[in-house]
């Protein structure tokens, strides 16, 4: 009987050759998927520098440590979280007001507020170019109009990211400002330079999955370990998670986190952190949980706060508001783990009274 298949080669070189343009073709199919990949990546980043698009496909965790590891080598560095909507930045205005105050305080080792209109006016007519990331109208001004550049190269990229879905119409962004003084060769004599960069990143990928967020506490003993470790994916029972990695003092005081807060829920209470957050959202959220019949307590989060809680919550522009599954403290007693029980929709109904509540405040 004849068989369908096809006869094999009798030229061992033949069919060598058939294997390579197979693993070939192979390699090249896997190259257009990773290429696809980046593509997709790269068209939900945009990185705005004084206002011209700048080529990237860093996240904005990746850059955020990238920034935060070049703090100091050449000035000084202050950056924000903003929530856009639409064309829209959430809260933009009273983001710039408390941001220009501390860069003001930054280069001028005093507080703007409780000075004369002569008074700060002497000081910054000497700052130079720096003066105009110290006033809140026109910081507000050049991070508007970065933002929108950002924006439109931002619904542009993201119209031809096929079967996304991500929401084209909200993104978080990073404003970070870079300031500080550089030698400059002139004739031969070094001269001081002061210099300013605004930059703006905005993305549309949502980093955190709000089943699965992994939070890893780490006391004093393992500080080297965690540094540039913002967030990253990682595998843990097959599933993907998102992960962010806090600092604790020695007594079990969590330090505060680069972009997000801990909120947690023990009982009818709910514990948020004393300190007022430079993210609006952060503040939003405690609130909301207050609304929700829980009596709102303010204080210093402890690793037992965490340990003891009914569920813990990660708040802040870039997760909104994202459950807990499970946290581990390393450097502490064994056993330190915490691990969710349960699930409730706590997190997904503050999430969705927030985004109401930027919707109706952009719109």
């Amino acid at each position: 009987m004849a068989s369908d298949a096809p006869a094999a080669s009798s030229h061992p070189e033949e069919t060598k050759s058939q294997e390579r343009c197979g693993e070939e073709a192979m390699s090249l199919l896997n190259c257009l998927v990773q290429g696809k990949e980046d593509c997709t990546k790269r068209d939900k980043v945009v990185m705005v520098k004084n206002e011209e698009v700048i080529a990237s496909s860093a996240s904005v965790l990746e850059y955020l440590s990238l920034v935060k590891g070049n703090r100091g080598r050449m000035g000084s560095m202050r950056y924000r979280w903003v929530r856009n909507v639409g064309s829209k930045s959430f809260r933009l205005q009273e983001i710039v007001d408390r941001l220009a105050k501390d860069v003001f305080y930054d280069i001028n080792k005093c507080d703007g507020d409780n000075l004369s209109s002569a008074e700060r006016a002497s000081l910054l007519a000497r700052q130079g170019v720096l003066a105009y990331i110290c006033e809140p109208n026109s910081l507000r001004d050049i991070l508007e109009h970065n933002i929108t550049i950002a924006h439109n190269e931002l619904q542009e990229r993201m119209q031809h990211v096929v079967g996304d879905k991500e929401s084209k119409d909200e993104s978080t962004v990073m404003i970070c400002l870079s300031w500080g003084t550089a030698p400059d060769q002139a004739g031969g004599r070094s001269a001081e330079r002061k210099y300013v960069d605004v930059v703006v990143h905005m993305s549309a990928q949502e980093i955190f999955d709000d089943d699965q967020t992994f939070v890893r506490i780490v006391k004093p003993s393992k500080k080297k370990t965690v540094h540039d470790r913002n967030s990253t994916s990682s595998a843990r029972a097959g599933k993907k998670e998102s992960e962010i990695t806090i600092m604790a003092t020695s007594e079990g005081r969590l330090e505060e986190h680069d972009f997000a807060q801990l909120v947690v829920v023990r009982g009818k209470e709910v514990i948020a952190s004393e300190e007022i957050s430079t993210d609006v959202i952060c503040e939003m959220a405690a609130m909301e949980f207050a609304k929700r019949g829980y009596t709102l307590v303010r204080c210093r989060l402890l690793v037992d706060d965490i340990l003891g809680a009914d569920e813990v919550f990660v708040v802040g522009s870039l997760p909104l508001c994202s459950s807990v599954s499970r946290v581990e403290v390393e450097g502490g007693d064994a056993g330190d783990v915490w691990e969710r029980k349960q699930k409730t929709s706590l997190s997904q109904s503050v999430k969705e009274s927030l985004r109401e509540a930027m919707l109706a405040q952009t719109t």
